[in-house]
């Protein structure tokens, strides 16, 4: 969840009020389902997902979250487009894919997340090998993508 509010941000980071303010609107501001969120947030500083940058002028000091290699690699934006789905449900506008696209600062032409309709080289010539009742790809769900991506 964390890092998809980040990545969906604008400049693919966030300042730490902006980030604590959805925290809160999510009722996630001070106990995720394991721990206080403080310390979940520390864990994944530790573990790569996160990064907090510190810049300190005169008399502030902005801190901004970024995506960790480690949150790039193992989530990225599939990770988050997967995620952002599962949570809209059976009540996704027509229009989610193109959203998250824009969020995320996919082109549109950008392969790694087809549009909804279309469909990868690769499922085309499936489709044409094995012709089955219904040739619509059907939408996994989260945790049979998981497996599927494993």
């Amino acid at each position: 969840m964390i890092i998809s509010i980040i990545l969906m941000s604008p400049e693919g980071s966030i300042i730490e009020a902006k980030l604590m303010s959805y925290l809160k609107r999510l009722n996630a501001d001070e106990n995720m389902p394991m721990d206080k969120t403080a310390i979940v947030m520390k864990k994944m500083i530790n573990q790569g997902y996160l990064i907090r940058s510190v810049e300190k002028s005169d008399a502030d000091e902005t801190v901004t979250w970024h995506v960790g290699p480690r949150g790039k690699i193992e989530i990225g934006n599939k990770g988050v487009q997967g995620f952002v789905e599962e949570v809209y449900g059976n009540r996704a506008p027509e229009d989610l894919e193109q959203r998250i696209h824009k969020s995320l600062r996919i082109e549109p032409e950008d392969k790694a997340l087809p549009l909804r309709g279309e469909e990868s080289e690769e499922d085309e010539a499936t489709a044409r090998e094995d012709p089955g009742p219904s040739t619509q790809r059907q939408r996994r769900s989260g945790r049979q993508r998981r497996v599927d991506d494993d």
